[in-house]
């Protein structure tokens, strides 16, 4: 697990129910508009900010100082090479762009007829790009969804997976790559062998629908978050097939993002609390790190609206969130001894 480095933290541990809550996060802010997606760059110091208002920031982490600005156009979701050196940025209009982070320069675009980029994600060597999506055909009146992976230097498309009915809300890579988790809308979670395309195994549903995804570190564990209802994420051996353990809370609040720590227990939780949206302070933010081992929930206080995306510097020293509340939000965490 983590702790908050702040003297608030240090108490707050000692209390029977650990709290971070108090902990002041750093503040980017500079965006005009909702802030979907935030996703760390190679070994964490640079942070990526895509927003709604057409553009992508970079952002030094420690600091909050703002580096760089990319007019993308209207963003949905990010992905970063494991080095550094890319950047992607997903559109609702299914477009995909590639940039170079250094140069600041567009390295290829891909425009997808299969809906938005709700899950994007570059694979472990960086040679492949996956896109995860759908949308609704109001002609035939059902929704549709598909995975598909591209060259990620060239942006062509290597293959296509349709998934029949439902829109694709999540991705994540197994650490070798060889394997790709999806989840879509109807709360179905499924392995797909990236070099054929062909499903290894159904994993199981959330009951209350599927939105955030995420693979641990070690490989062992797939976990997924709900939509809707009240807070439900499921985990999964991914050797086995069988789910391990359910993380749930008395409360109405999606878990729309989901990253694992680098101890592959500590799980980083973003999402939208309904039962808060009274709370003049919170207005339904809710960021939380939990222990998939013991259950235990640790809530971080900062958003003021609904978060939309997380992520966790490789190294787990900083978590990262945003959502729409037009900035994203940086904690400083350390390890426990």
């Amino acid at each position: 697990m983590y702790r908050l480095l702040t003297l608030s933290a240090l108490v707050a541990l000692a209390a029977p129910r650990a709290s971070a809550a108090d902990a002041k996060p750093l503040a980017l802010e500079g965006h005009a508009a909702g802030v979907p997606a935030v996703v760390f760059i190679g070994d964490g110091k640079v942070l990526a900010t895509g927003s709604e208002d057409m553009t992508v920031k970079l952002w030094d982490a420690a600091t909050g100082k703002e580096l760089a600005a990319l007019k993308t156009g209207a963003v949905q979701s990010l992905a970063s090479s494991r080095d550094g050196a890319r950047l992607a940025v997903g559109a609702h209009t299914g477009t995909v762009r590639v940039w170079d982070v250094e140069t600041r320069k567009e390295l290829l675009a891909y425009k997808s007829s299969k809906g938005d980029t709700a899950g994007l994600e570059f694979s472990p060597d960086g040679k492949v790009l996956a896109v995860g999506g759908g949308g609704f055909d109001g002609k035939a009146d059902k929704a549709f969804g598909s995975i598909t992976l591209l060259n990620a230097t060239d942006g062509r498309e290597l293959m296509s997976v349709p998934w029949p009915d439902n829109r694709v809300t999540g991705i994540a890579f197994a650490p070798d790559g060889k394997t790709l988790a999806a989840c879509s809308s109807n709360g179905t979670v499924v392995l797909w062998d990236t070099a054929t395309g062909k499903k290894i195994s159904d994993l199981g549903t959330n009951p209350n629908g599927a939105s955030g995804l995420a693979y641990s570190p070690d490989g062992k564990l797939v976990a997924c978050g709900n939509f809707y209802r009240e807070l439900t994420i499921k985990l999964w051996d991914v050797t086995t097939g069988k789910e391990v353990r359910t993380l749930t809370k008395k409360s109405n609040v999606s878990a729309f993002a989901l990253r694992f720590g680098p101890d592959s227990k500590t799980l980083a939780v973003g999402g939208f609390d309904q039962d808060a949206l009274r709370d003049t302070k919170a207005r339904g933010a809710y960021v939380a790190l939990w222990d998939t081992d013991t259950g235990k929930e640790r809530a971080l206080a900062g958003h003021t609206r609904g978060v939309t995306s997380v992520a966790l510097s490789r190294d787990g020293t900083r978590l990262a969130a945003s959502g729409l509340d037009k900035a994203a939000r940086v904690w400083e965490l350390k390890e426990d001894k």
